[in-house]
């Protein structure tokens, strides 16, 4: 089973990984009892979390995820169809005993999964116009390749979009081949 986070804090992963291993592996539960540590803890009632965190098991392409308040994931099956992949509950550190819900899905051979920070979907072109969830999603749905080539397609194409990339920008691209899982195991 591989892990993989992404937030905006450094010491987050480092939290998340120990609340993963401490007693559930549900990543809902750990989002409950991370977010109860955050807002005992924050020096500031004014600053939030922002996380996704998936849990996939490399042998069977089961995904359980749970997303605080996360811009949108997509799952882009092998078939080109893209699946938006909602938050599952609100920020940390903005409602007080928030609870987060944990998703499950089934990856096949050659899907892909795609989390990103608003630096995507928040892109303006030309016209002040925002890519939004579905821009991506519809991108999504024209790209082909595996994760190198879908993370470079999509830098690109926000380049020639926008002249300037006025916020952060983070992608995190998987693609499920358990052939390769298979023949490393071997």
């Amino acid at each position: 089973t591989e892990i993989y986070t992404l937030s905006l804090h450094d010491a987050l992963p480092i939290s998340i990984r120990a609340l993963l291993g401490s007693a559930s592996r549900d990543p809902g539960s750990v989002l409950d009892r991370f977010s109860t540590l955050y807002e005992r803890n924050a020096q500031r009632s004014d600053t939030f979390v922002v996380l996704f965190l998936g849990v996939i098991d490399t042998q069977t392409g089961e995904v359980r995820y749970a997303s605080a308040g996360h811009e949108p994931a997509w799952l882009r099956r092998r078939s080109d169809e893209v699946e938006l992949l909602a938050p599952t509950g609100p920020l940390i550190g903005v409602m007080p005993e928030a609870t987060f819900e944990t998703r499950t899905l089934q990856l096949r051979a050659g899907d892909i999964l795609v989390v990103s920070t608003d630096g995507l979907t928040e892109s303006r072109d030309a016209r002040d116009r925002m890519l939004e969830a579905e821009g991506v999603r519809r991108w999504l749905g024209e790209i082909e390749g595996g994760a190198q080539a879908t993370a470079d397609t999509i830098v690109r194409r926000l380049q020639k979009r926008t002249s300037v990339i006025e916020d952060d920008l983070a992608l995190l691209v998987v693609r499920y081949d358990p052939r390769s899982i298979t023949a490393s195991a071997a």
